[in-house]
């Protein structure tokens, strides 16, 4: 398994020419990853990899979910795909003996290789960092999102996409070629392909270098990995995952939650009683959790984010300490959050970035191009 700060790049080294998410009879496997860049190589090398985003969304994945936000608390979602809430309590039960359902949510905060995203309260996209400060091949756009009204958005590398308020998902940044990638609740860009969930339920992903595929059942929440691989998580609460299985990704244990995310090989879910789950790659404890009760995770390439019931935040895996991004665990301080009350959290490589109970965007890890400095101005719903 190689080290945080190592990854494959993702995509392309051009963009690629515009491709939608059409229907297949057969599901397909995501192919593997197409040439690299001398620019892409280095970001990764600096950055610890590329997010999510959910990233998963935002995450070195993203995650994406159908419909409407849940009441965790508040009106909030959590990010990279917050928590879903759901029924009295924000538990996820509408009362009574009634089957547990996990309700859907929506990502407001994300990040990427150098950059980082968020809706504002007037439901426009609002992008921080400066990838040509790196360096100018590592400019491809994403930090210039489209105009319009947002109420999801998932970032990976050097591509975010963003479903608008006509259910049209929208792409810019290296994937830009994806355009308006079609119709949809939510999105969540990954390593080797974007995903999003039609109103129906469905799954339709565009892998990098093959044709799309739909993948079969019924969702509420998709979630996109960096190494080749996607969870999905039914309307009745189960986990299923698809794609590589090299350091066992998509091997979910049984039980019923309501939300998943997932990162560069491993992922995590929020159980239905609140505790967290991993499976995967677990070189740095990425994927050994602490105990305790959560309503969002989100999963990085190296360290994993969650947010307490209670608002702080928690972070495991590397980057606890910050050696300026040296050593074997590519220590950025990453996994070792500010203190606050916040509703959603946003795990990358080498940074994170959290949306926190006033509106206002924190983030902490490595700073390069500024990508950990988000307008002091801002503010999300």
């Amino acid at each position: 398994m190689r080290k945080p700060g190592r990854p494959d790049c993702l995509v392309p080294s051009r963009s690629p020419s515009p491709r939608s998410f059409r229907s297949s009879s057969a599901m397909r496997k995501p192919s593997s990853l197409s040439r690299r860049t001398e620019s892409r190589a280095r970001a990764a090398s600096e950055s610890g990899g590329p997010s999510a985003s959910g990233g998963g969304s935002g995450d070195a994945g993203s995650t994406a979910e159908a419909g409407a936000p849940g009441g965790v608390g508040d009106a909030g979602s959590t990010a990279d795909g917050g928590a879903p809430g759901g029924g009295a309590g924000g538990d996820g039960h509408s009362g009574g003996a009634e089957a547990f359902h996990p309700q859907p949510a929506q990502n407001r905060v994300a990040v990427g290789t150098l950059h980082g995203c968020a809706i504002d309260a007037e439901g426009a996209i609002v992008c921080w960092g400066d990838p040509s400060a790196f360096d100018p091949l590592a400019d491809m756009g994403q930090t210039t999102p489209p105009e319009g009204t947002y109420l999801h958005i998932s970032c990976q590398g050097f591509t975010c996409c963003a479903v608008n308020t006509f259910d049209q998902v929208q792409c810019w940044g290296e994937l830009r070629g994806l355009g308006s990638a079609g119709d949809g609740t939510n999105v969540s860009v990954g390593g080797s392909e974007t995903c999003l969930i039609r109103k129906d339920r469905t799954a339709a992903c565009v892998p990098v270098a093959s044709d799309s595929y739909e993948q079969p059942g019924s969702y509420v929440q998709v979630t996109v990995g960096t190494r080749g691989f996607a969870c999905g998580l039914s309307d009745g609460g189960e986990v299923s995952c698809w794609g590589d299985n090299d350091s066992g990704q998509t091997d979910p244990p049984s039980g019923t939650f309501k939300y998943v995310a997932a990162g560069f090989a491993h992922a995590c879910a929020v159980k239905e009683d609140g505790t967290v789950a991993c499976w995967g790659a677990d070189d740095h404890g990425q994927a050994s959790p602490p105990s305790g009760s959560f309503r969002q995770v989100s999963a990085g390439e190296g360290h994993t984010c969650a947010v307490k019931e209670d608002g702080s935040l928690v972070c495991w895996g590397a980057g606890q300490t910050n050696d300026d991004c040296q050593g074997a665990a590519y220590d950025c301080g990453q996994a070792d959050p500010p203190d606050g009350v916040f509703r959603e959290v946003a795990a990358n490589g080498s940074h994170s970035c959290g949306l926190k109970e006033d509106g206002s965007i924190a983030c902490w890890g490595s700073n390069t191009a500024d990508k950990s400095t988000p307008p002091s101005d801002f503010r999300s719903w």
